[in-house]
């Protein structure tokens, strides 16, 4: 049955009743404001929404006027005159009222006029009141934090940006305007606009941190701001929450990392020449005698040669030794030359894990050999690779054993063990062992930072592991110190290699 009829069906003392059951369904007070004598009545609701007795409240204007908070009255009559002139289509307004226990709660105002004299002036004006506490809290809670989350972008150290669901920057700081050199009007704006679209990258990144998935750190380098030369660019982006209108927004920053990359190089090249420097003396002795045994097999080959009646089976067994020893200074030769290799832009290749640990155990080996140190070598499985650039990660195996060759020095029976097996998820894990002390509770959190060194002072500069880490990271492994291992163990663990 439409409402109309069922209205009209209806008596007056029913209309009251399904009235006041509505608004008290709604959580509605209403007041009703005679504009000619400044008379307000106030219902029941509507004083218990201020804890207010209905029967002792005054009904007139100034109760409601008491009890507004003094520093929104004046916005309150703003927006009633306003519309009582006509000049708005209804009156809605929220302001703080004092409840009776002396705490301000929020209250949604709406009212229409409901009277007018003959010549058309409001003589009436009626509305309702709803505790929107809860809600506007809320509302201000969330304004307060993202004011807060934009005041914190802003004086940040690193270029960051928030970024709504519909691409628009929703707050920038000044190194990303400076960087993107779009001012501070990029708010409200989508990058494109601005003629300062963001890379490919960047925008599929923020899609899915959208979605909840964050990306990052990347570096990459990038042509920025028109700069002559690209710059080197190391990014992320993470999921923010949710804005004002409950839509995700994302964050993206990033550093310009050109000089810490270059300065970076710098310490791995060095660290580099530390290593071949500290392995010299023992290289120069395993250089020094194979090339004895070639110069005596070579006078032995001379001397039988001019016999009237060579022994060709004697020749045959004296080249046989030096060719064999031609090859293994080959392999020397050839671990030297990829420790000093730069190999930073090199893509990421299989390395057989047995064949490399062949041979930086030789760079190793007449080192610890003339300090008494044992170098156990173990790779069960001959056809383990690991996804990583050699040169870079017979560094690491370099600096790692460098550490347990000086922690296994004090040791009664002086062992370092260099191993490597499959993990379950079909990657590689390389383990350097040794028979040392171990590392300090204390230091083990601080290990992996640059210059920090358990060692006593001249024996270390504290870089060997920081950037054995790093190198680590830059192909995808990572190296820890697995803590509470006996003996003290150092892991360096690759995902699996995914062949072409």
């Amino acid at each position: 049955m439409p409402l109309r009829k069922t209205l009209d069906n209806l008596n007056h003392d029913q209309l009251v009743d399904r009235l006041d059951l509505a608004l008290e369904g709604a959580a509605l007070g209403i007041w009703d404001w005679d504009l000619r004598a400044n008379h307000v009545q106030f219902d029941r609701r509507w004083c218990e929404m201020l804890g207010l007795v209905h029967a002792e409240t005054p009904m007139e204007l100034a109760t409601w006027e008491s009890r507004v908070h003094p520093d929104d009255l004046a916005r309150c009559y703003v927006d009633i005159n306003a519309y009582l002139r006509g000049e708005r289509a209804h009156y809605e307004n929220i302001h703080r009222m004092r409840h009776a226990d002396g705490r301000w709660i929020y209250i949604l105002d709406r009212g229409r006029i409901s009277e007018v004299d003959g010549a058309g002036a409001p003589i009436r004006f009626t509305g309702t009141h709803f505790d929107c506490t809860a809600t506007e809290e809320a509302r201000r809670v969330l304004e307060d934090q993202q004011s807060l989350l934009t005041g914190l972008l802003r004086d940040l150290p690193t270029a960051v940006a928030m970024v709504g669901p519909d691409g628009r920057y929703l707050a920038t700081n000044e190194r990303w305007d400076a960087w993107f050199g779009q001012g501070a009007g990029a708010v409200g704006a989508r990058p494109e606009e601005l003629g300062r679209p963001l890379p490919a990258a960047w925008v599929a990144a923020l899609e899915a941190a959208h979605q909840g998935r964050p990306s990052g750190p990347h570096e990459a380098r990038y042509q920025v701001n028109g700069a002559a030369q690209g710059r080197w660019l190391r990014w992320s982006v993470w999921p923010g929450g949710k804005t004002e209108s409950g839509g995700p927004f994302a964050i993206l920053r990033f550093d310009d990392i050109t000089e810490e990359l270059g300065d970076r190089a710098r310490r791995e090249s060095e660290a580099r020449l530390s290593s071949l420097g500290t392995l010299a003396g023992g290289i120069a002795h395993e250089l020094n005698t194979p090339l004895q045994t070639l110069v005596l097999n070579s006078r032995l080959a001379l001397e039988e040669v001019e016999q009237p009646e060579a022994d060709l089976e004697l020749l045959k067994e004296i080249l046989s030794e030096s060719l064999f020893t031609v090859g293994y200074l080959a392999d020397l030769v050839t671990a030297m030359r990829m420790l000093r290799r730069e190999s930073s832009g090199d893509a990421l290749e299989p390395v057989a894990v047995g064949a490399l640990l062949s041979q930086v155990s030789r760079l190793c080996n007449s080192r610890f050999r003339s300090k008494g140190v044992r170098l156990e070598l173990s790779c069960p499985d001959p056809s383990l690779a690991v996804p990583a650039r050699e040169a870079e990660l017979a560094q690491v195996l370099v600096s790692l054993l460098a550490n347990a060759f000086d922690a296994a020095l004090d040791s009664a029976d002086p062992w370092v063990r260099l191993s490597a097996e499959a993990t379950a998820e079909g990657g590689g894990r390389i383990l350097v062992q040794d028979s040392g002390a171990g590392v300090p509770e204390g230091d083990s959190q601080s290990i992996m930072e640059p210059f920090f060194t358990t060692k006593g002072p001249g024996r270390g500069a504290g870089l060997g592991l920081s950037l054995g880490l790093s190198l680590a990271q830059g192909m995808g492994a990572s190296l820890c110190l697995e803590e509470g291992a006996v003996p003290t163990t150092f892991s360096l663990t690759f995902p699996a290699l995914v062949l072409p």
